[in-house]
């Protein structure tokens, strides 16, 4: 979709609604203003965002290495193992393309493989 300059703020709120239905975002080539798609995230961009879901599911899992925390010691050590799972999620390749697995999909994952 693309607004040859000059346009009123109802079209350019057309626009603008247009691109949140869209997932675009309008952008300025001077004369005329047109919905594109978004620039795709840089690689570093893309690690900050996985570094901080693996984060949260580290903070997620922290009451569960309490000593007096109402779990089994066997789930004590599963939540273990998962957390190393995390922690060492960033050394694998190209770990920035895809989070890291919840501990509901870990858990799955280790019990079809075992």
């Amino acid at each position: 979709m693309k607004l040859n300059k000059p346009y009123t703020n109802a079209q350019y709120a057309d626009l603008a609604v247009y691109c949140n239905k869209n997932g675009k975002v309008i952008e300025d080539f001077g004369d005329y203003l047109e919905a594109v798609n978004p620039p795709e995230p840089s690689d570093e961009d893309k690690q900050v965002q996985v570094r901080a879901v693996r984060n949260r599911y580290l903070e997620e899992t922290d009451k569960y290495m309490i000593a007096d925390y109402p779990i089994t010691d066997e789930e004590r050590e599963q939540y273990k193992a998962y957390r190393v799972y995390l922690r060492d999620y960033t050394l694998e390749d190209e770990w920035w393309l895809a989070n890291p697995k919840t501990y509901e999909e870990w858990k799955e994952q280790q019990q079809l493989t075992t």
